[in-house]
């Protein structure tokens, strides 16, 4: 169930997804110690949501809603990753079917998951709407 390295879609991700991934790990190692979230949006190198103890579909919900508003208005990188130190037998990152519709009505342009270390829910559905949205899902260590 867990992610392997590699591009998992049909899409690779593009150089501008690949610097919004590295930027959104950043950020993520940054909040690991004070425990703050598995995941993150960022686009033109810009953090849009970081996602907090109400999870995943709220951060995707709220950048949807938010990306007429402020510029870019669309692409980014939805980056899911377990936190420094996360005790993986408790808590695994999960991303499934839902995750890629919440990220195409936010109009992101990728999704960066750890490798080894996150779960794909109905794995063979998922890379499938990823395919269809045009979105690039790939995993890096």
């Amino acid at each position: 169930l867990l992610a392997s390295g590699g591009v998992l879609t049909s899409r690779a991700p593009a150089p501008a997804d690949e610097t919004d991934a590295a930027r959104g790990i950043e950020i993520l190692r940054a909040l690991a110690p004070v425990d703050v979230g598995q995941g993150c949006v960022v686009a033109g190198r810009l953090c849009l949501a970081i996602e907090a103890l109400y999870g995943t579909d709220v951060m995707l919900s709220q950048v949807a809603a938010c990306r007429d508003s402020r510029v870019p208005q669309e692409g980014g990188v939805f980056i899911k990753r377990a936190k420094t130190g996360q005790d993986l037998r408790i808590d695994l990152p999960t991303i499934g079917p839902e995750t890629i519709a919440l990220a195409r009505s936010a109009r992101l342009s990728g999704l960066c998951l750890q490798a080894g270390h996150v779960v794909v829910l109905e794995r063979a559905e998922t890379l499938a709407r990823a395919d269809e949205a045009g979105i690039a899902l790939w995993a890096v260590a």
